[in-house]
Protein backbone atom coordinates (compact mmCIF):
# COMPACT_ATOMS: atom_id res chain seq x y z
CA UNK A 1 0.00 0.00 0.00
CA UNK A 2 1.04 3.59 -0.54
CA UNK A 3 2.97 5.42 2.17
CA UNK A 4 1.60 8.43 3.94
CA UNK A 5 4.58 10.69 3.38
CA UNK A 6 3.82 9.79 -1.04
CA UNK A 7 3.58 12.87 -2.57
CA UNK A 8 0.71 12.93 -4.29
CA UNK A 9 -1.26 14.66 -7.52
CA UNK A 10 -4.13 17.10 -7.59
CA UNK A 11 -6.94 13.90 -7.54
CA UNK A 12 -5.19 12.19 -4.86
CA UNK A 13 -3.01 9.80 -7.02
CA UNK A 14 0.26 9.04 -6.07
CA UNK A 15 2.55 11.99 -8.19
CA UNK A 16 4.14 10.27 -11.02
CA UNK A 17 7.95 10.89 -9.62
CA UNK A 18 6.83 9.25 -6.65
CA UNK A 19 5.42 5.94 -8.33
CA UNK A 20 8.65 6.13 -10.46
CA UNK A 21 10.93 6.17 -7.83
CA UNK A 22 9.51 2.90 -6.25
CA UNK A 23 10.42 -0.77 -6.59
CA UNK A 24 8.07 -1.87 -9.59
CA UNK A 25 6.97 -4.77 -8.09
CA UNK A 26 5.60 -2.56 -5.36
CA UNK A 27 3.42 0.09 -7.64
CA UNK A 28 0.08 -0.22 -7.68
CA UNK A 29 -2.30 0.76 -10.68
CA UNK A 30 -4.92 3.17 -10.64
CA UNK A 31 -8.17 2.88 -10.89
CA UNK A 32 -10.23 2.87 -14.86
CA UNK A 33 -7.07 1.54 -16.62
CA UNK A 34 -7.68 1.31 -20.30
CA UNK A 35 -6.30 -0.96 -22.91
CA UNK A 36 -7.26 -0.77 -26.31
CA UNK A 37 -7.51 -4.33 -28.20
CA UNK A 38 -6.74 -4.61 -31.86
CA UNK A 39 -8.05 -7.96 -33.80
CA UNK A 40 -5.43 -10.78 -35.07
CA UNK A 41 -6.76 -12.57 -37.98
CA UNK A 42 -7.91 -15.60 -35.58
CA UNK A 43 -10.10 -13.38 -33.48
CA UNK A 44 -11.38 -11.19 -36.84
CA UNK A 45 -12.02 -14.21 -38.41
CA UNK A 46 -14.11 -15.80 -35.15
CA UNK A 47 -15.50 -12.15 -34.39
CA UNK A 48 -19.23 -13.82 -33.82
CA UNK A 49 -17.18 -15.26 -30.46
CA UNK A 50 -15.81 -11.82 -29.33
CA UNK A 51 -18.64 -11.51 -26.79
CA UNK A 52 -18.28 -15.37 -25.64
CA UNK A 53 -14.30 -14.56 -25.23
CA UNK A 54 -15.44 -11.29 -23.53
CA UNK A 55 -17.14 -13.11 -21.23
CA UNK A 56 -14.66 -15.35 -20.70
CA UNK A 57 -12.02 -12.80 -19.81
CA UNK A 58 -14.10 -11.16 -17.26
CA UNK A 59 -14.42 -13.98 -15.22
CA UNK A 60 -10.62 -14.64 -15.90
CA UNK A 61 -10.40 -11.09 -14.77
CA UNK A 62 -12.33 -11.86 -11.52
CA UNK A 63 -10.36 -15.18 -10.51
CA UNK A 64 -6.79 -12.97 -10.59
CA UNK A 65 -8.80 -10.17 -8.49
CA UNK A 66 -9.37 -7.54 -11.74
CA UNK A 67 -12.20 -6.03 -12.05
CA UNK A 68 -13.20 -4.91 -15.67
CA UNK A 69 -15.38 -2.43 -15.93
CA UNK A 70 -16.26 -1.97 -19.20
CA UNK A 71 -15.62 -3.51 -22.68
CA UNK A 72 -16.57 -1.02 -25.58
CA UNK A 73 -16.63 -2.41 -29.45
CA UNK A 74 -15.65 0.15 -31.33
CA UNK A 75 -14.79 1.22 -35.16
CA UNK A 76 -11.65 3.07 -36.11
CA UNK A 77 -7.51 1.83 -35.54
CA UNK A 78 -8.61 0.45 -32.06
CA UNK A 79 -11.32 -2.81 -32.23
CA UNK A 80 -12.45 -2.66 -28.90
CA UNK A 81 -11.32 -0.44 -25.69
CA UNK A 82 -11.57 -1.96 -21.81
CA UNK A 83 -12.06 -0.19 -18.72
CA UNK A 84 -10.46 -2.10 -15.66
CA UNK A 85 -8.90 -2.17 -12.24
CA UNK A 86 -6.69 -4.42 -11.05
CA UNK A 87 -4.21 -4.47 -7.42
CA UNK A 88 -1.04 -4.37 -8.64
CA UNK A 89 1.37 -4.53 -11.65
CA UNK A 90 1.75 -8.20 -11.69
CA UNK A 91 -1.96 -9.15 -11.50
CA UNK A 92 -2.66 -7.14 -14.83
CA UNK A 93 0.20 -8.29 -16.95
CA UNK A 94 -0.54 -11.72 -16.18
CA UNK A 95 -4.11 -11.43 -16.93
CA UNK A 96 -3.34 -9.68 -20.57
CA UNK A 97 -0.68 -12.42 -21.07
CA UNK A 98 -3.20 -15.08 -20.65
CA UNK A 99 -5.48 -12.80 -23.35
CA UNK A 100 -2.58 -12.42 -25.47
CA UNK A 101 -1.83 -16.18 -25.60
CA UNK A 102 -4.99 -16.93 -27.27
CA UNK A 103 -4.27 -15.13 -30.19
CA UNK A 104 -7.72 -13.43 -30.39
CA UNK A 105 -6.32 -9.89 -30.17
CA UNK A 106 -3.40 -7.42 -28.77
CA UNK A 107 -3.48 -4.94 -26.58
CA UNK A 108 -2.55 -1.84 -25.74
CA UNK A 109 -2.60 0.62 -22.99
CA UNK A 110 -4.12 4.23 -23.08
CA UNK A 111 -3.02 6.10 -20.22
CA UNK A 112 -5.99 8.61 -19.63
CA UNK A 113 -5.77 12.36 -18.48
CA UNK A 114 -8.76 13.93 -17.16
CA UNK A 115 -9.08 17.82 -17.84
CA UNK A 116 -8.18 18.88 -14.76
CA UNK A 117 -4.96 16.77 -14.77
CA UNK A 118 -4.06 18.39 -18.26
CA UNK A 119 -4.42 22.01 -16.93
CA UNK A 120 -2.32 21.26 -14.08
CA UNK A 121 0.38 19.65 -16.55
CA UNK A 122 0.82 22.83 -19.04
CA UNK A 123 1.31 25.03 -16.26
CA UNK A 124 4.37 23.63 -14.82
Amino acid sequence: MWSTAVRRSARGAPALDTLLSEPRSERKRHADVRHAWQFYLQGIQHVKDTIKRADAFKSAAKKAGCTVKEIYWTQGQFDNVMIMDAPDDASMTALLMSLGKLGNVRTQLCAPSRRPNLRQSWTR
